[in-house]
Formats: C-alpha cells, sequence, structure tokens
C-alpha cells in the first residue's frame, strides 16, 4: 500500500515537472532562436534606414552648402578660395563707389512690390494681363512727379532680375514634359514648327528693320530679334484656359500651349548665343564663333550632370537642392573671371527638364513645379515687371524713338503672324484656326522683362564704345515697348477671334477634351516664360 502510494507520487512529480518543462519551454533561448533572429533583423533594419536617411540627409546639406557658396562667392565677385580678401577694385574705387541707403531702398523695392501686386489684380479685374499693370506700377513710381526718394541700386535691380529669371528658367524646363509630346502625334510637326519657324524668321526681320531703321549692327539686331521673338504663356495660357471652358478649339488650344514653351526655350538659347558674341572678351571673332557652340555643349552637358544627380535626391530636398544649384550653375557661369553666360542659362534649363523627367511619377506636373509657380506668382513676376518699368525713364524716350520703335515691332509681328499661319498647315486645321493660332503668336512679356536690361547693364558696367550703350539702350527701350503694346493687344486679340475663328467642341469630344486639356495646361501653364 505504501510502495503504491509512493509510486504513485513519483509518477505524479514526474508529470507534472514535465508539463511544466514543456509549458515553460516557449521561454527557452533553444526554441526562441526564430523569434529573436526576426527581432534582430527588424532592429537591423530600422537602424540601416535611420542611417540612411542621416547620411542622405548629410549628403544633401553638403551640396546645399557648396552650392551656397559658389552663389555667395559671384554675386560679390570674390576669389572662390580667399573670399574674405578684398578685391583691388573695391580698395581703389571705395571712395567714388555710392554707398546705397539699405533702408531706403528696400523700402522701395516693397513698394514696387506691393504696387504690382496691386495693379496687376486691377489689371486682372480689366480682363488685362495682370504684368501689364505691374509694369505700369514700376513706370508711375519712376516718372510720377509727386513720387520722389525711391532708389533701387543697380546692383540690387540686376540680382533680384537675375533671379527672376533662373525662376522662368526652371519652370521652362520643368514644364517640357517629352512624354506629353510624344503623345501628341498627329501634332507633333506643327508643334515644333510653330515653335521654332515664327521665332526665327521674326528674328531675322526685326534685326534686318532696326539695321535700316536705327543702324545698329546686324549682331545687335539679331540680339534685339531673338529678345523680342520670345511669345509670353504668361498672356497665352490663360487665355487658352479661358477659351477652353467656354469649349471652343480643344485641339488649337493644346497644341498653342505646348508649343509656348517650346518657343521661349528656343528664343532663350539663340539670344544667350548672340549676347556672347556681340559682348566676346578680347577673343577675335573666329574664337568667338568657335566658342559659342563650345558653350552650348558644355551648357548642355553640365545640365544633364546636375540633372541627372538631383532624380535621386529625397523629395524633401528637391526644391531647395535645385533652386540653390541652379542659381549658383546661373551666376557663377556670368560672373567676371568666365562670362560664359549662355552656358550657366542652358545648363539651368536641362537640370531642371532632366530632373522632372524623373520626379512626375506619371503625374503631368511635379510638386517642384507647382511651389515655383507660386513663388513666381506672388514674388518674382510681380517684382521683375515692377523692375523693369522702375528703370524706364520718360527722358530715355523721344517721340521719334517711340514711333520707329512701334513700326520695327509691327514689322516683325508681322512677319510672325503669317509663318505662324504657314507652319501648322498639314496639320488638320481649318483655315480659321489657323488664323487664330497665329493672332495667339502675337503676345510678348515674360522673357523681353527678363533680358531687357542685360545688355545694357554689360555696356555701363564694363568698357564698350558709345555705339554699343546705344545700341543696348534701343533693346530695353524696344522690349518694354513690346510689353507694353503686344500684351493688352494680343490677349485682346485672342479674347475676340475666338468665337469668330473657333468652332465649339461637341458635346461628348468637349468632356473628354477637357480632361486631356487641363491636364496639359496644369504641366505647361504658364511656363513664365
Amino acid at each position: 500500500m505504501g510502495q503504491s502510494t509512493e509510486s504513485k507520487t513519483i509518477r505524479f512529480a514526474l508529470a507534472l515537472s514535465t508539463s511544466f518543462v514543456h509549458s515553460c519551454g516557449r521561454f527557452h533561448p533553444s526554441s526562441n532562436s526564430n523569434n529573436l533572429r526576426m527581432t534582430s533583423t527588424l532592429t537591423g533594419k530600422r537602424n540601416q534606414r535611420i542611417w540612411r536617411e542621416e547620411i542622405n540627409s548629410t549628403i544633401d546639406f553638403l551640396f546645399f552648402s557648396v552650392f551656397s557658396y559658389i552663389l555667395i562667392v559671384s554675386l560679390f565677385e570674390r576669389h572662390i578660395f580667399n573670399p574674405l580678401k578684398v578685391p583691388e577694385s573695391t580698395l581703389t574705387n571705395s571712395t567714388l563707389e555710392y554707398v546705397p541707403d539699405y533702408g531706403a531702398s528696400t523700402t522701395t523695392i516693397l513698394f514696387i512690390l506691393l504696387a504690382a501686386i496691386a495693379l496687376g489684380r486691377v489689371s486682372e479685374w480689366a480682363t488685362a494681363p495682370s504684368l501689364l499693370g505691374m509694369l505700369i506700377a514700376g513706370i508711375a513710381l519712376r516718372n510720377v512727379p509727386l513720387i520722389s526718394g525711391l532708389v533701387v541700386p543697380m546692383k540690387w535691380s540686376s540680382v533680384l532680375r537675375k533671379a527672376a529669371f533662373v525662376v522662368i528658367l526652371l519652370r521652362g524646363g520643368l514644364s517640357l514634359d517629352g512624354e506629353a509630346l510624344k503623345k501628341m502625334k498627329s501634332s507633333q510637326g506643327a508643334c515644333i514648327r510653330l515653335a521654332l519657324c515664327p521665332c526665327t524668321v521674326e528674328a531675322v526681320v526685326i534685326a534686318l528693320a532696326a539695321k535700316l531703321i536705327f543702324g545698329i549692327s546686324i549682331l545687335f539686331g539679331l540680339l534685339l530679334g531673338f529678345l523680342l521673338a520670345a511669345v509670353s504663356p504668361a498672356v497665352v495660357v490663360p487665355s487658352m484656359i479661358r477659351i477652353a471652358e467656354d469649349g471652343y478649339g480643344s485641339r488649337v488650344s493644346s497644341l498653342v500651349v505646348a508649343a509656348a514653351s517650346l518657343d521661349d526655350v528656343y528664343a532663350i538659347t539663340l539670344f544667350s548665343l548672340c549676347f556672347s558674341i556681340v559682348f566676346a572678351t578680347g577673343d577675335s571673332v573666329w574664337m568667338t564663333i568657335i566658342r559659342a557652340p563650345l558653350e552650348i555643349i558644355g551648357g548642355c552637358a553640365l545640365g544633364a550632370f546636375v540633372g541627372y544627380g538631383l532624380r535621386y535626391v529625397r523629395p524633401s530636398s528637391r526644391l531647395p537642392l535645385l533652386l540653390s544649384s541652379s542659381m549658383a550653375i546661373f551666376f557663377g557661369s556670368s560672373c567676371a573671371s568666365l562670362h560664359i553666360d549662355s552656358a550657366g542659362a542652358l545648363a539651368v534649363l536641362v537640370s531642371a527638364f532632366v530632373a522632372a523627367s524623373n520626379w512626375r511619377n506619371g503625374e503631368t506636373a511635379s510638386t517642384e513645379e507647382s511651389s515655383l509657380k507660386l513663388f513666381w506668382e506672388f514674388f518674382f513676376q510681380p517684382l521683375l515687371f515692377g523692375l523693369i518699368g522702375f528703370q524706364l525713364t520718360f527722358s530715355l524716350l523721344s517721340w521719334r524713338k517711340v514711333i520707329l520703335g512701334i513700326l520695327v515691332l509691327a514689322i516683325g509681328v508681322a512677319a510672325r503672324t503669317a509663318i505662324a499661319f504657314l507652319a501648322v498647315m498639314g496639320s488638320g486645321m481649318s483655315k480659321q484656326e489657323r488664323f487664330f493660332v497665329a493672332f495667339a503668336w502675337i503676345p510678348k512679356a515674360t522673357v523681353q522683362a527678363a533680358l531687357a536690361s542685360v545688355a545694357l547693364e554689360k555696356t555701363r558696367n564694363g568698357r564698350y564704345e558709345k555705339e554699343y550703350e546705344e545700341a543696348s539702350l534701343i533693346v530695353f527701350s524696344l522690349a518694354v515697348l513690346s510689353i507694353l503694346t503686344t500684351a493688352p493687344i494680343g490677349a485682346a486679340v485672342i479674347r475676340i477671334t475666338a468665337p469668330l475663328l473657333l468652332t465649339k467642341d461637341s458635346e461628348e469630344n468637349s468632356s473628354s477634351s477637357t480632361i486631356d486639356r487641363s491636364e496639359e495646361m496644369k504641366a505647361l501653364s504658364d511656363v513664365e516664360p
């Protein structure tokens, strides 16, 4: 009996210990090896992700620092390896140079910005382009006798307008969508012809007309011609959107919007090329001709290299690095030691185009493009047009020069509209639609405002003959006249002729084409260019 009880007790103890061991087996290291391995793997991946983000942030910061350093050194024309050393020219001319009143200058810029925004809104209420009111605001602040004491140093004005031009170049590059152009199968040829042919013919015609009327050289005439030949998407695109909303000309509006950005890129490129040739730095004519295409190739190569690197930047760092790299490239290329302006402008265009091709992810517009549009509309556009208007004084103009300038503009516009009408032949458009495209190609504004005073500043800052300064003054005056005349007239002609020359889209086609049209115009919407 005792033995039986003892054996039962032993068996119970063994069973209890076995069950305890089994129940606690899941806490044993050998049985939990898979869980530990999984936990360590997740921890390792999380640590790798954190380290990768830190490394990327450090790399972005280093690139941003380098670009910012190049920009500052270029702006103040300092030695790149010894930026704190004061240039000898500053030491020798320190008693002769005008020292700006920083408070008055900053206040003047603020007044110009606010007045330009206000009159721009008034122009919109009057169904005129907003940029017209912005330009008039600057002209009024400079020339109205009751307003005095306003001053903007030339250096400040130049830097701000060049920064606005960089934003124009970036928006132009970002808006060029190769895939969208490929989809326009039946209109590809017409789009390219419309972008290139009228611009080229108008530039040549203006060069000849300026030679005969003003007596300037052919090279200066071509510089003027490609400046005036750029169409203004700031006027054209909003007009096309308004027409599309009314149900007119879906195919025509898509073609015009796509060609507008190409037209500006082409005009800016050839203007930069002519500028390099006209203001050659001591080289012979043949060396200048050889150097010009090398600048174009070098600018495209640099832009492709920078753009390819920007394609793989984190989304949060894209816009700061795009802006800083573009400002550094543009201002660095135009500094006194390099003088390769055309290469810088092309590099900015190409870098934005290459980077944007990877940023869209199938969308019609990138986030960076939308952000730049806001910067442009609320700061750079009113400041650019306001400063250009503020630079124009009535004493620089005579009625004779104004009348002759309008004559040159009229000759150029007449040639442009005729070639634009011919350029879209074979695209399946009716004669009335081709006439409308020709009229839509009249307005000029943004590129003219950005580049109007480039030649004038060059001649005043450097030692050039009097003929250069006179020709540069003609270039500046005609650029401002082109904005004051063609922008409002072109917008009015588009608005008036659309119902007369275009047919209403059918209800079916209208609904489907409106979607495509809105996507295209969102992508190319005032390239601004």
